[in-house]
């Protein structure tokens, strides 16, 4: 009786700053976990898709992953003008595929990861996570492909990969051994497709063939360079430019790091390049699949508190 009176007389922020403090600094999910359920419970309007959302965390960080999932689905099923910034049920899309693929139940993985591109993405363009900047786009690719390879369509799993994996290792702001399980699971994908020699012949026909098509936009009375540079490889399109464009003096000059020449040394100095047309030493892509369901899949967990906590 003591217990109920002294919650009854809690107030959001109390319970809050409790559950909140449990959770990231103490890091005591069963705790955290306690006081996220009062406040839900007493206070069910207080941001109800961030509190199912954080009752879900402590459940899965305590390792009971049937009631995460539900909390989560919970979390989906609330009102989207409720979640203020979207994120949190962006949060619970991406927990949910990362659920879902270490079950190997790979469709409804996949499934989920759409949702945070299409349902369920970010209201709020700062809170969209994955959705912006290239090391974002690779990490979202490779998990998306992962899900294609576990449904045996490995077509599709090199075309989401292909378009972001041909970067220098050092222009890779991942961590080195991530990058390189990245481009190691794309590079045997590739071979495991294709075969080693036409993986190698067919990358190398498209480096000789590569597009180059300068445009000079002086609509605002200065000249904006620009440049649409790609290769084909595996049926899939892959831009050698960055994109974006840069002021030039005259038409007809081209700055340096938007070269022909500079676009493909790029491209060529990529592990996943070097790999393709060396492949030597490599172990498999089963290989990496087996280890992403051993470890939990980092790739799926990495991201899956952006905007929350």
């Amino acid at each position: 009786m003591t217990a109920n009176f002294t919650f009854a007389q809690s107030s959001p922020s109390h319970l809050w700053n409790k559950a909140f403090d449990f959770y990231l600094n103490k890091k005591q999910f069963d705790s955290s976990l306690f006081y996220y359920r009062q406040l839900n419970q007493q206070f069910p309007n207080v941001s109800p898709t961030y509190i199912n959302n954080q009752i879900a965390s402590c459940y899965l960080k305590s390792g009971d992953i049937t009631t995460a999932e539900s909390f989560y689905l919970r979390c989906l099923s609330l009102d989207r003008n409720l979640d203020s910034l979207g994120s949190f049920q962006t949060t619970a899309c991406y927990a949910l595929s990362n659920i879902y693929y270490n079950r190997k139940q790979f469709r409804d993985a996949l499934t989920f990861l759409d949702y945070t591109k299409t349902k369920y993405r970010p209201l709020r363009r700062v809170c969209q996570g994955l959705h912006g900047g290239y090391e974002s786009r690779l990490t979202f690719a490779y998990r998306k492909s992962q899900c294609y390879y576990g449904l045996n369509m490995k077509d599709s799993a090199i075309s989401q990969l292909a378009p972001v994996i041909f970067r220098p290792r050092e222009d890779v702001y991942l961590d080195s051994l991530l990058y390189e399980e990245m481009t190691q699971y794309f590079v045997n994908t590739v071979i495991e497709v294709y075969g080693r020699i036409n993986a190698r012949t067919e990358l190398q026909k498209a480096i000789n063939s590569v597009i180059y098509n300068p445009t000079y936009d002086d609509n605002r009375k200065i000249i904006m360079f620009s440049v649409d540079c790609f290769i084909t490889f595996a049926n899939t399109k892959i831009n050698l430019d960055p994109g974006g464009a840069c002021q030039v003096y005259k038409k007809g000059e081209v700055p340096s790091y938007f070269s022909k020449d500079t676009l493909v040394k790029e491209f060529m100095d990529s592990p996943a390049y070097n790999y393709i047309i060396c492949n030597e030493g490599q172990p498999t892509t089963g290989d990496f699949l087996i280890y992403g369901l051993k470890n939990g899949n980092p790739i799926f967990s990495s991201l899956l508190n952006c905007c929350s906590g």
